[in-house]
């Protein structure tokens, strides 16, 4: 389905949903209509309000080949742009939001009831949570975040029960990912050609996971924002050594992105790690190299 289309639809519904927006923008919109489509897409979809995006994505849904989930807006309709809707329908992005751990585990408390000190590192194999609402929660974050996690069966969870806690089901959700969600999902399943996505996906987590026991520091939330410059080889040296914990992830990752570390007047280019990168921004410049290879080679 066309994006300008979607646009269109998303951008008359928030008008007519939203007082404000009705006074701002009179239909019918006249000449300046891309621009307010544009100005429109923008905002939040909570102008819209979470039974109005339960209604206009499930109808979306039914003329697109995305999914919906009348569980997720009244949690992230703040969160989620109008745009950001209309590029996910259109085809054009394959997840509605980034989350990180924290959030996650929030909304599994409150959807569950149970607290997070009690979720993180139970099982999902216990009684905390009937397997119905787990399932619930887990297929709300698939429909967020774009990955995949139950298999198409008649118990889609099983699988996990052995090792996996709720801890790392956010995890695997969240912007570290999950190495171990990986490897158990690697064991179980078939081998099968991965979409780009997955395959990132999997190598996100993995070098976090390798810069982390570099530097010695656990894999959560806090790890991507340290600063990348203050971070060091373990009992290795100082911060003056913050580029040697990069060239160690970078021979473990086997993903060249040293050269892209510091400015180098002899070519005229300007360093990608300033004072203030943060981790999230270094893995960030790993997964984007990473990409280039993988198009190169299926090319």
């Amino acid at each position: 389905m066309d994006r300008k289309i979607i646009a269109a639809y998303l951008a008359l519904k928030a008008i007519r949903s939203n007082k404000e927006l009705g006074e701002t923008y009179a239909l019918p919109l006249g000449e300046k209509r891309d621009l307010a489509i544009a100005e429109i897409m923008m905002l939040p979809s909570s102008v819209i309000g979470p039974k109005g995006m339960e209604t206009i994505t499930r109808r979306l849904a039914n003329k697109t080949n995305q999914k919906a989930n009348k569980d997720v807006w009244k949690d992230f309709c703040g969160k989620i742009s109008l745009g950001t809707v209309a590029d996910f329908y259109a085809g054009k992005i394959n997840a509605l939001l980034t989350l990180r751990r924290v959030e996650i585990l929030d909304y599994f408390s409150k959807y569950s009831g149970v607290s997070k000190e009690n979720l993180i590192k139970s099982k999902i194999s216990s009684s905390l949570v009937m397997r119905p609402l787990l399932i619930d929660m887990v297929e709300a974050m698939e429909y967020l975040t774009g990955r995949q996690l139950t298999a198409d069966c008649g118990q889609p969870l099983q699988y996990l029960d052995e090792e996996a806690t709720f801890g790392d089901i956010a995890d695997y959700f969240s912007t570290t990912g999950s190495v171990k969600i990986n490897r158990i999902r690697t064991k179980i399943f078939q081998p099968k050609e991965k979409s780009l996505e997955d395959e990132l996906n999997i190598f996100r987590a993995y070098v976090l996971a390798v810069y982390a026991g570099i530097i010695g520091q656990p894999v959560n939330d806090a790890l991507l924002e340290l600063k990348v410059r203050e971070c060091y080889p373990q009992d290795f040296g100082g911060p003056e050594n913050w580029d040697l914990a990069v060239a160690w992830t970078e021979d473990e990752a086997g993903v060249l992105v040293y050269h892209l570390l510091n400015d180098d007047p002899k070519r005229n280019f300007i360093g990608e790690i300033t004072r203030n990168s943060t981790v999230a921004d270094l893995v960030n410049i790993f997964c984007r190299e990473k990409k280039k290879a993988l198009e190169k080679k299926r090319a």
